[in-house]
């Protein structure tokens, strides 16, 4: 089941984006989780979502990807890691489960998508990384209990009203 969704404006973030190897590419979300966290506790942020990683490029070796926090306003003190997820019109999937099954959730984004025209990359928002806490993936569910929202920002020019 898919549903489009409205954010009137960018939701403000803190976040770490990188290009690493495929084979890197689980240590490097882990530390960039941590990461942003500590930046999070530095700059008194308030989180307003849960985590989510954002894949800018999927190459044959090599990944473009942002892990971030999303934020219920922009931070008052500077950060280096402070960025946006865009606002607008989003097409989002629920994937309930282990991650080993994403191909298939991603498989029903894309036909979600359908005609509407991809306004950037996608992101997967974590809902199973409990709020308001330092992320510990010793505390975190079972994967067999994850719930998982895969986004997919489209322009509002394709979006039947």
């Amino acid at each position: 089941m898919s549903e489009l969704r409205h954010e009137p404006t960018d939701t403000p973030t803190l976040s770490l984006r990188r290009r690493v190897p495929i084979g890197e590419l689980m240590a490097f979300q882990g530390e960039a989780l941590a990461a942003v966290w500590a930046e999070l506790e530095k700059v008194a942020g308030e989180q307003s979502g849960h985590p989510y990683v954002r894949y800018w490029d999927m190459g044959a070796d090599e990944v473009d990807v942002e892990v971030g926090i999303p934020l219920a306003a922009p931070t008052a003190h500077p950060s280096d890691l402070a960025g946006s997820l865009p606002g607008g019109t989003h097409v989002v999937v629920r994937h309930d489960g282990a991650h080993d099954a994403l191909g298939a959730a991603y498989a029903r984004l894309a036909e979600a998508t359908g005609a509407h025209e991809p306004a950037g990359p996608p992101w997967e928002v974590y809902e199973w990384i409990p709020l308001h806490v330092e992320p510990n993936p010793a505390t975190w569910a079972p994967p067999a209990q994850w719930s998982t929202l895969l986004v997919q920002p489209v322009t509002a020019a394709a979006v039947d009203r």
